[in-house]
């Protein structure tokens, strides 16, 4: 038919031949969006007539959305500090952004990875979910983590001392 698949992301033809433009090819983070020769796309599957001259169509895609992240939470004086994992698969993430079960909220441009929730009350547990952002959309909310921010220990009191044997205290 004139046609011949040159890899998996350009299909070829001569003048005039009928081509079939195969399934759609696959990208990590991306979509598949048609056959593009620069002024007409095509669906996958599709069979096409080249025009006059030869034509070579090109793969295009789109940026996926990105996959649902997964999150840790550590706990620290009066706050917690989110550490946001990007999901797999997916597009990549643009941003991040951190909610805490108390509707407080925080927001990480990526490439950075986490952020920190302040004040929170010592002694209360907390939890925290995420979302990935791109261009194209923005993921399900994240699994929960769990946090119980703690001050620092009160200093000791009530001290005594006791010598034993010659040892000065």
């Amino acid at each position: 038919n004139g046609g011949t698949a040159t890899g998996a992301t350009s299909v070829s033809g001569n003048a005039s031949a009928t081509v079939k433009l195969s399934s759609a090819p696959t990208k990590t983070g991306y979509v598949f969006a048609g056959w593009n020769t620069g002024s007409t796309v095509l669906a996958a599957n599709s069979d096409t007539t080249m025009g006059s001259a030869n034509a070579t169509y090109i793969a295009t895609w789109t940026l996926a959305a990105p996959s649902i992240p997964s999150i840790t939470a550590t706990p620290n004086d009066g706050g917690a500090t989110i550490s946001v994992t990007p999901g797999e698969g997916g597009g990549s993430a643009s941003s991040y952004t951190i909610t805490a079960n108390t509707g407080a909220s925080c927001s990480v441009v990526a490439p950075a990875t986490s952020c920190t929730i302040a004040p929170l009350t010592n002694g209360t547990t907390y939890t925290f979910t995420a979302t990935a952002t791109n261009a194209t959309g923005t993921s399900s909310a994240s699994g929960s983590a769990t946090a119980t921010p703690a001050g620092l220990p009160s200093a000791p009191t009530s001290l005594s001392a006791v010598q034993i044997g010659r040892a000065h205290v």
